[in-house]
């Protein structure tokens, strides 16, 4: 099994992967910084988490197309890579965001991640290894602050306790994500879980669906990839081409109702069986 214990061994690793490895690399890092945003209770009103999975959809789907979609997806990688440094920007600005915050180390992990799906879109390797590199190191560090600033309300143990511990099991995640180069298995063993995922994950979980709008995909999306059964790749690929700049632009609203007509059309609509018979019985009887 490839061991990665530190940034170095990381890169290392990355060095000898193809470009969409380098993305699929990143976008997994990033996606288990994702629950560090429950550490800011304004980042799903201020627009930080819309920003946030944006950019991580928009990756996955990079890092899982045919290399025909990668150029068409250029424009869609670009332009959630800078919405998510936009909103990053904001956010560290906020008098309210603590300079060391999990919210703000998954901004920058999933910035990172976006850099390099925009990268591979545009064709320029060496960005797309930078950012991988960055991305890895900036979410160990995100799951790291999310496991302090949950679980020391939860557990009573110690920040130095928590953060070793949440150190070991993003090492050993990447690690597990190295010996398995692009497939999407589970982004934490449960037993890793305890110690950097369900407090953070539940409280984001909370917000979201406590908010007026509405994120139900976005949390099936994430908790299909959490359990390492991702919706249909094809899915979220459709999504990243076919919502449009002026949707994303309008907000979760627009986006949501968005999702839902392509959701609808790419599984089809239901049988409608009483058509269907008769349909069957206005056709000639075969004849004996």
């Amino acid at each position: 099994m490839v061991e990665i214990a530190d940034r170095e061994s990381a890169e290392a690793w990355l060095l000898k992967q193809s470009h969409q490895t380098q993305v699929w690399f990143a976008s997994r890092c990033a996606l288990r910084a994702l629950p560090g945003l429950a550490d800011w209770d304004e980042a799903t009103k201020t627009g930080l988490t819309y920003s946030v999975l944006r950019a991580l959809l928009i990756a996955t789907a990079v890092a899982t197309c045919s290399n025909n979609d990668v150029v068409a997806l250029a424009d869609a990688a670009a332009l959630s890579h800078r919405s998510v440094k936009t909103a990053a920007d904001r956010a560290i600005n906020s008098q309210f965001l603590q300079p060391r915050s999990a919210a703000l180390a998954t901004a920058n992990s999933v910035a990172f991640a976006a850099a390099s799906a925009d990268s591979i879109a545009r064709s320029h390797q060496s960005a797309a290894l930078s950012a991988s590199r960055a991305c890895a190191s900036s979410a160990l560090s995100g799951a790291r602050l999310s496991v302090i600033g949950q679980f020391s309300r939860l557990t009573g143990l110690k920040p130095a306790e928590l953060a070793a511990q949440s150190e070991k099991a993003g090492f050993i995640a990447a690690s597990r994500d190295a010996a398995n180069s692009t497939r999407w298995i589970t982004l934490w063993q449960p037993e890793e879980q305890k110690t950097a995922l369900d407090g953070s994950w539940d409280s984001l979980k909370k917000i979201l669906q406590a908010d007026q709008l509405d994120w139900t995909f976005w949390i099936e999306w994430y908790e299909a990839i959490l359990a390492g059964r991702p919706l249909p790749w094809e899915l979220t690929q459709r999504i990243a081409l076919e919502v449009e700049r002026k949707d994303w632009e309008t907000g979760q609203g627009a986006v949501a109702k968005r999702i839902d007509e392509i959701r609808k059309d790419f599984e089809g609509a239901p049988l409608d069986k009483e058509g269907l018979r008769h349909m069957q019985n206005s056709l000639p009887k075969t004849l004996s």
